[in-house]
């Protein structure tokens, strides 16, 4: 979030590329597509939506589970921070406090 936000605004062409170009890549390019909309008060796409555009423009953009959930995890994130006490119970922090955990688990060797 601190990359997106020092980038975002700049009337410059951002370049992100790792070593494919669609994995690290597309995860990023995922989660500022996605703020881009909520900030202009567009409803996004459901995930497999923005996948499917992005995969359009990219073949194989998103890689695996843990890049896909990872978009999911700063998302959510993003909007508790930004707007958690306006939005959500408590129930939902707690939720997504678990949902971090066990992301956290799944990135350990062997699991």
């Amino acid at each position: 979030m601190e990359l997106l936000s020092c980038v975002r605004g700049t009337p410059n062409p951002i370049v992100i590329h790792c070593s494919a170009g669609i994995g690290r890549t597309g995860t990023i390019v995922a989660i500022e597509y996605i703020l881009e909309k909520m900030v202009k008060g567009v409803i996004p796409l459901s995930m497999f939506e923005i996948l499917k555009e992005l995969r359009a423009q990219r073949a194989f953009t998103i890689q695996n589970d843990i890049q896909y959930l990872f978009v999911h995890r700063v998302i959510l994130g993003y909007f508790l921070e930004k707007h958690g006490g306006k939005y959500f119970k408590e129930e939902y922090t707690e939720r997504f406090k678990k949902f971090c955990e066990e992301y956290e688990q799944a990135l350990l060797p062997g699991q």
